[in-house]
């Protein structure tokens, strides 16, 4: 994590979810370990804006998106959205089938 990272959580009307906003490496690895770690068990990879992030599924569809920027080898701002009405407009794509050589 960069030292001055950023975390910011749109959550809708479910703020218990996530802290709106955290700053700094020590506060949000802090918060990844605690309150992240329930969590990280049902995240998966994903491309999200053709960038690097995760996404948890669900048969109805996502329950959380992650969007991490990254500058050089460090993140440097985690966008989490479990806002169930933003997630109402998300289009997702299955994974693309692995092509043979």
């Amino acid at each position: 994590l960069h030292p001055n990272v950023a975390f910011r959580s749109e959550t809708g009307d479910r703020p218990w979810l996530a802290p709106a906003a955290l700053r700094g490496a020590e506060e949000v690895a802090r918060h990844a370990a605690t309150d992240g770690r329930r969590f990280a068990v049902l995240c998966q990879p994903a491309l999200v804006n053709g960038g690097p992030g995760i996404i948890v599924p669900a048969p109805t569809g996502p329950i959380a998106i992650g969007l991490l920027r990254i500058a050089g080898d460090q993140i440097t701002a985690i966008e989490l959205i479990l806002d169930p009405a933003r997630l109402a407009s998300v289009v997702t794509f299955p994974p693309a089938a692995p092509t043979r050589r």
